[in-house]
This record gives C-alpha cells, structure tokens and sequence, in this order.
C-alpha cells in the first residue's frame, strides 16, 4: 500500500476535477452543475448485477489518498465506506437522494449549509451515542441515532428532498 496523502481532497482535488472532466462516465456524473447537483453510481456489492467497475470511483479515491490495497478481497467495501464517510465530513455536500442504484448529492454555498446548520440541535446522552433532533419551524422532529455505521446508513437513507430543508 502506498503512503497515505492527506492533502488530497475529496470535493476540491477530486470530486469537481472528475465531474467537469468526466472521468468516470456515469459513475460520477453532474446531474445539474449550475446548481452543483451530481450523482455517484452506488450498487451494493451484493447485487447479482455488480461487477468490479461499478465501485472503481470508490477505488480511485483511495488510490488517490494512497490507500489503496489490491490484495484486499474487501477492498470495495471498504473504499466504498471511506467515501462515505469523507462525503459526511463535507460540511457542504448533502445526499437528497438515494436509490439502490444512486446517490444524489448537492454541493450547497457556505451561506445556505449555514442555515440549514442552524436547525438541528444536539444532545448528549451518554459516551456511547447521542440524539440529533430536527427543529424545523413545523415543529415536526426527526429522531436519529448517531452510531457509527447505523448513524452512517441513517444519514444516507434520508430523504432530502423537502425543498424547504434544502432551499431548492
């Protein structure tokens, strides 16, 4: 495995070099650049219809982090789990959509995640997980554990597209 290199970035130094350029055809592709809108091909392993070429965005962004390993018989999993959990830290990027094929993902100004940041509120309930709950102004609320992979499958599985959450 080569040397792990942080300074690669998944949104500046990957993601929107390989969008605009197309690298990956429909596996990473814009859905809508103007409103930075796009989405990754996102079959699970599991599929009778997967192949090795459906996680190779997965296996570049770990090639490109120097993580990459092709000895490992779970490498898919686990690139696929690594993107994951880099498109979470992204303060600005959201999934609004997922299916069993797809991820829908939007990269939202600093202006809008700041608003939207401003509707959860979280409380700790004791060193193994914690609640966020949703404070929109319809008083609806959305309970949600935050545990590692359960959190992760969560988040993931949300659905996104209420226009008033996004700004769309």
């Amino acid at each position: 495995m080569a040397d792990v290199n942080p300074r690669v970035r998944l949104l500046q130094d990957f993601l929107i070099p390989h969008l605009d350029r197309g690298t990956f055809h429909d596996k990473l592709c814009w859905v809508d650049r103007n409103r930075g809108v796009f989405k990754i091909f996102w079959r699970h392993q599991s599929s009778s219809r997967f192949s090795a070429q459906d996680s190779i965005v997965f296996q570049e962004w770990a090639v490109a982090k120097g993580l990459w390993d092709p000895h490992n018989p779970r490498g898919p999993t686990i690139y696929k789990q690594r993107m994951r959990a880099a498109l979470l830290k992204l303060k600005n990027v959201r999934c609004i959509s997922k299916d069993s094929e797809a991820r829908i993902y939007r990269i939202m100004l600093n202006s809008t995640y700041e608003a939207l940041e401003d509707k959860f509120t979280t409380f700790f309930q004791n060193s193994s997980y914690y609640e966020t709950f949703f404070t929109g102004d319809n008083e609806e609320w959305n309970y949600e554990l935050l545990q590692s992979d359960t959190f992760i499958e969560q988040i993931i599985n949300m659905d996104f597209s209420s226009t008033s959450l996004l700004g769309l």
